[in-house]
């Protein structure tokens, strides 16, 4: 009697979304009370053990399933951010497997079948809507072949970014130790002035951070990086071969007009990649006072002169403390009806940073609870988008 198992998760695969295992067992004997044990493992350790009921009999098979991402997905950490290399890996992976076995009486005796093991899979920390997870394939975004070029884990078509901001690219290398990533660097005419590549990349889920610091320890100048740059074009080569592996990913310097502030946002998109994006025109502070009182009586002894005295001074309702809530409005620059589409993603991420100064991530809490999809009615329509932002931190004043 085998069991057999027939249907295993994608070789990377979102941690919250399913990570099913299904199996066949074929059962030839007289059997009841017919159950599957299963045993669930993250990185080679035993983290459950589930007593699973048979799906369906057909003929002399059994068959069921389990969907284990209630049991690993706590185990698997967000994507990493602020890294000190130029690539590496994510460290939000985890590999994953299980064992099953047949568990069933014949007669009254207890039997149970040989143990199965299941392929180990990889999960990342991600969630993808239903419809997306039933379309999702890891083969789209994973750096295999110049003929199937894998995508970068991002919806953002058009990349801007900053002289203090970071941006994260996130992608799979499935296999292979010879391929590198390839940064071009152009000018404001939109001429090529230089061209670096990484060291070999690992094998895994990788992230890639573009920053100022990064271009120049990637070998860029200083002087390029600091004064000529306007863009940049990245992909994944294998060096061996010289194939192109990934998409093309173009990347525009933000350059700062006038007198407006630039903010640098970033967020968990639904991959479990870090998304960024400039919010250009300039922020509109303010802030919520909550009051902390107390009432005092009308009144009060006078000890020298033993007289119960009436004052209106210091006595009702008094305050003790304020507690002061900063806010801001974060306010996009103009925008077409695709960029304010990809950019309301930012309301269903779990975690968002602003920047604040060079390289420091502040969590903010954003308080938009609804959105609305633009469209161009019109070709010259355009559109802006407000972040209502609650800062993590109150301050509070002097207590009386």
């Amino acid at each position: 009697m085998a069991l057999t198992i027939t249907q295993t998760p994608q070789a990377y695969t979102p941690s919250d979304n399913q990570v099913l295992y299904a199996w066949v067992w074929n059962n030839v004997l007289n059997q009841s009370k017919l159950t599957f044990l299963v045993e669930i493992f993250v990185n080679n350790i035993s983290v459950a053990n589930v007593e699973v009921f048979n799906d369906f009999n057909a003929s002399t098979n059994s068959y069921g399933h389990i969907d284990i991402s209630d049991y690993v997905k706590s185990y698997v950490n967000k994507s990493k951010i602020n890294q000190s290399s130029f690539v590496g890996l994510s460290g939000n992976t985890a590999n994953v497997h299980i064992t099953v076995k047949a568990k069933y009486y014949v007669s009254t005796t207890l039997n149970t079948s040989a143990i199965t093991t299941g392929a180990t899979k990889v999960i990342f920390k991600a969630c993808l809507s239903a419809y997306d997870f039933n379309a999702y394939d890891s083969v789209k975004y994973s750096a295999i072949s110049q003929a199937s070029k894998g995508l970068f884990m991002t919806d953002n078509t058009n990349i801007n970014f900053n002289a203090a901001s970071e941006v994260y690219l996130n992608f799979i290398n499935p296999t292979g130790a010879t391929k590198v990533i390839d940064v071009q660097m152009f000018n404001s005419a939109g001429a090529l002035i230089d061209t670096r590549s990484s060291g070999f990349i690992p094998v895994g889920m990788l992230t890639m951070k573009i920053s100022a610091t990064s271009l120049i320890a990637l070998g860029f100048s200083v002087q390029n990086v600091a004064v000529n740059m306007r863009s940049l074009k990245v992909y994944v080569r294998n060096n061996s071969t010289d194939d192109i592996c990934t998409e093309l990913k173009t990347l525009t310097l933000q350059l700062t007009e006038c007198d407006e502030t630039q903010t640098s946002v970033q967020w968990l998109n639904r991959f479990g990649a870090y998304d960024c994006f400039i919010f250009t025109h300039n922020n509109i502070h303010s802030s919520t006072i909550q009051d902390k009182t107390f009432q005092s009586y009308l009144g009060a002894w006078n000890a020298d002169l033993n007289t119960y005295n009436y004052s209106t001074q210091n006595t009702g309702v008094q305050s003790y403390q304020k507690n002061i809530i900063k806010k801001i409005q974060i306010v996009s620059g103009w925008l077409k009806a695709y960029e304010q589409n990809y950019l309301v993603q930012i309301y269903e991420s779990p975690l968002v940073y602003m920047m604040e100064g060079l390289y420091i991530y502040k969590n903010i809490i954003i308080n938009n609870s609804t959105y609305q999809l633009k469209q161009d009615l019109y070709n010259d329509e355009l559109f802006n988008e407000i972040l209502d932002v609650t800062l993590p931190h109150q301050s509070k004043s002097m207590t009386l």
